[in-house]
């Protein structure tokens, strides 16, 4: 019989093995070339892909991440000098390229204003949404792929240059939580202007210098007609048999006011929550501690359904006072599938067979209540965050077994219950014009409640093992497990000079 597996999907990176490769670019007097334009793509059989845009350094060094086993073009372009392109792989581009110089005279100069398609400026990377949205578009999912080194999967995770997108802001704001795919299923394509990616993002303006960061985040820029919007959309379908769909979404964002509604409920398997969004509920912009990543749900695509049920509700508020801002979430998510295994036949001997059918249903909950509060001043900040979760998780496996000796069936279940409350209160002060001090403490009450049965009505059973008088044979198992936690820490940060600092974690406690 076939084994049938389903896979949970807790935290996962999608990923190809990547190697960092360089080269030095000089001119024919062996001075580097400075601030030269590299264009990187992917060669296939139908286009060239572009994947990235990188610019010589001071020294005429560029630097390019590429995947192991495919081949690349790449397209190098300065001033005074002619243009250069090499079809390479990873392990092939040369450690020193010479550019020849340009021996062409400009003799007219025409200027036209046009709005660059691309601006980096320190950590930030600007796209032009105007030069790339046409009519056709009409999500912000429609202008992802036009946007080079911008990767969706289809958990609705963002990718750029290889590395994960964090969050999703509008207007310098988190919408809708911060997750990525309810933003790039829901927001209009023509209300927006730029896309900026950000690396080394931080919430907080009085330490974002004082320590790097691993966040990358997107940034969209609304036009200047659409700093106040209100979006959504509604829709039914059914054949009144097999399947059915029913969404509706309500989304009211101003920059110092949100108020965002989704409700989803199908059986063909459609969900609006990605693994982002699930991430972004427990990222609370903490420096110390951060929230148990909540129930996540995942389908193996080499599964066999019989049917998929999702039921997704989804309410935001957020406030914006002068110096404080309020964020409010409430999720809950109910996600079933039915599995189905082909029966399998097998013969005992030549006059007895036995025919197994197993099915398999999964049902998985969860509730979530985040509520945030965020206090920032010159010389202050303080972040008050609480998470009360209910997560439940069931799995009943009936085996049916018809042979020569008669029908049997077997069941065989388990269920997880977990109910969590997380709270963090964490403050930032600054001490002086070179030192800070960012403390905070965490309590977290967690209860686990775990189960399982096994069941038979098959009579011959009851010679193994010592039965009570019933139709159905049973053995039940429980436990549960109380888990209290208190933890404390502290950062002081101290900035030796403008552009070097060290950073001492003082003192962790666990309790």
């Amino acid at each position: 019989m076939q084994k049938l597996f389903f896979l949970v999907l807790i935290f996962s990176t999608f990923s190809h093995a990547q190697t960092k490769i360089a080269s030095q670019l000089l001119d024919s007097n062996n001075e580097p070339v400075i601030q030269a334009i590299v264009k990187c793509y992917e060669q296939n059989s139908t286009e060239n892909k572009l994947i990235d845009i990188v610019f010589s350094s001071i020294d005429g060094i560029f630097e390019l991440n590429l995947e192991t086993s495919k081949k690349y073009l790449i397209e190098i372009k300065s001033l005074y000098y002619k243009d250069i392109y090499l079809t390479i792989s990873e392990s092939n581009l040369p450690n020193i390229i010479k550019l020849e110089n340009e021996e062409s005279k400009l003799e007219t100069i025409t200027i036209t204003h046009d709005k660059p398609k691309l601006v980096i400026k320190k950590d930030t990377v600007t796209f032009n949404l105007s030069n790339i949205i046409d009519p056709n578009d009409r999500k912000l999912k429609d202008l992802i792929e036009k946007i080079p080194g911008l990767i969706l999967d289809e958990n609705g995770s963002m990718y750029f240059r290889g590395q994960l997108i964090t969050r999703l802001l509008v207007e310098g704001e988190t919408f809708f939580g911060g997750g990525t795919k309810i933003g790039i299923d829901n927001i209009p394509a023509d209300a927006l202007e730029k896309l900026e990616i950000i690396s080394n993002y931080s919430k907080s303006n009085i330490l974002k210098d004082s320590r790097r960061s691993n966040e990358q985040v997107i940034n969209l820029v609304l036009k200047n007609k659409k700093k106040a919007i209100t979006f959504g959309d509604s829709e039914a379908t059914s054949d009144f048999d097999t399947f059915y769909k029913l969404y509706s979404s309500f989304f009211n964002f101003k920059i110092k006011n949100q108020t965002n509604l989704i409700l989803n409920t199908n059986n063909i398997g459609l969900t609006s929550l990605g693994y982002n969004d699930f991430r972004a509920l427990n990222n609370v912009d903490s420096n110390l501690f951060q929230f148990s990543l909540n129930n996540y749900n995942s389908l193996d695509s080499d599964q066999e359904f019989k049917k998929i049920d999702d039921q997704s509700y989804l309410a935001q508020l957020q406030r914006n006072a002068e110096n404080s801002n309020w964020d409010l979430l409430i999720s809950y998510n109910h996600h079933k599938t039915l599995l189905d295994e082909n029966a399998d036949l097998r013969f005992l001997n030549n006059s007895a067979f036995d025919i197994t059918q197993t099915e398999q249903l999964i049902s998985k909950k969860n509730f979530a209540f985040r509520g945030l509060n965020f206090y920032q001043s010159d010389i202050k900040e303080r972040i008050f965050a609480l998470l009360f979760s209910s997560d439940q998780a069931n799995i009943f496996n009936d085996v049916l077994s018809n042979s020569t000796i008669g029908l049997r069936n077997f069941n065989a279940s388990s269920s997880q219950n977990n109910f969590t409350i997380n709270s963090i209160l964490e403050q930032t002060n600054v001490l002086n014009s070179k030192s800070k001090l960012n403390y905070g403490i965490q309590l977290k009450y967690e209860r686990n409640k775990h189960e399982s049965l096994q069941s038979s009505d098959d009579i011959f059973l009851e010679s193994l093992i010592n039965w009570n008088n019933v139709s159905t044979f049973e053995l039940l198992n429980k436990s549960i497990e109380n888990n209290f936690e208190l933890n404390t820490g502290f950062n002081w940060y101290y900035n030796v000079n403008k552009n070097h600092n060290i950073v001492n974690l003082l003192f962790s406690k666990d309790c």
